[in-house]
């Protein structure tokens, strides 16, 4: 699966994708539009991952008082947040969009230093992850109609990374159902992106499961933002 990616976007974030680490042979891609540069879905998957990488950085500048550091990592994962909304269905949009102003609005406040707490930081970082789940959870199911096995082994895994980071940032435990199958749905998503023969119903039943935990999540907590 090929994406189209701006330029202007992997300047703004100081990202290469073209060196990403990735060793193994990938098609060859169509001709891009000016402006814009051709990447893998491998390769985007990874990098829509980062936003993580970034909360990480400025939780730890945060803690060292090194505000304008953190205030940077937490604008860089808004865009991230802002691109990934761009191919989202309209119920992803709406969360991804409300996560990456609500980033916005963190970093300008954690830059003229006006938050003291990092609890403050936690929790829009597991809302912006919450949202991030739920958009791939839905365009896993919209892959799934298209028979796209490669985008849809994508988008679950990525929605387990995400399902992970909510319960580290909010402290949330997963319940006993969802952490009882969580290895099966490792083994679904690698098989499909490993192009191996994946029943259906297992597919289904994956979509499903992912879904049932964020409905839960979202029921009993105030995490992800309107």
């Amino acid at each position: 699966m090929i994406r189209n990616v701006t330029a202007s976007f992997i300047a703004g974030v100081s990202m290469v994708l073209v060196n990403s680490g990735h060793s193994e042979a990938l098609p060859e891609p169509p001709a891009a539009t000016e402006g814009w540069v051709i990447v893998h879905e491998s390769v985007w998957v990874s990098e829509i991952n980062r936003p993580g990488h970034h909360f990480n950085r400025a939780m730890a500048n945060f803690r060292q008082d090194k505000f304008e550091l953190a205030a940077l990592e937490i604008k860089r994962a808004a865009a991230l947040l802002k691109v990934e909304s761009r191919r989202s269905s309209r119920e992803g949009k709406k969360h991804l969009k409300a996560a990456a102003h609500r980033l916005r609005e963190l970093s300008k406040k954690v830059k003229n230093g006006k938050v003291k707490s990092y609890f403050v930081l936690k929790e829009s970082f597991a809302g912006a992850h919450l949202a991030l789940a739920i958009s791939n959870r839905i365009l896993a199911e919209k892959a799934r109609g298209k028979k796209d096995t490669d985008q849809i082994g994508y988008e679950l895994k990525s929605a387990l990374r995400h399902l992970e980071h909510t319960s580290f940032w909010s402290g949330y435990r997963m319940s006993e159902a969802y952490l009882a199958t969580q290895g099966n749905l490792e083994r679904i998503s690698q098989n499909l992106i490993d192009d191996l023969d994946v029943d259906d119903n297992e597919v289904i039943a994956a979509i499903e499961g992912i879904g049932s935990e964020l409905d839960r999540i979202i029921k009993e907590t105030d995490i992800l933002f309107e």
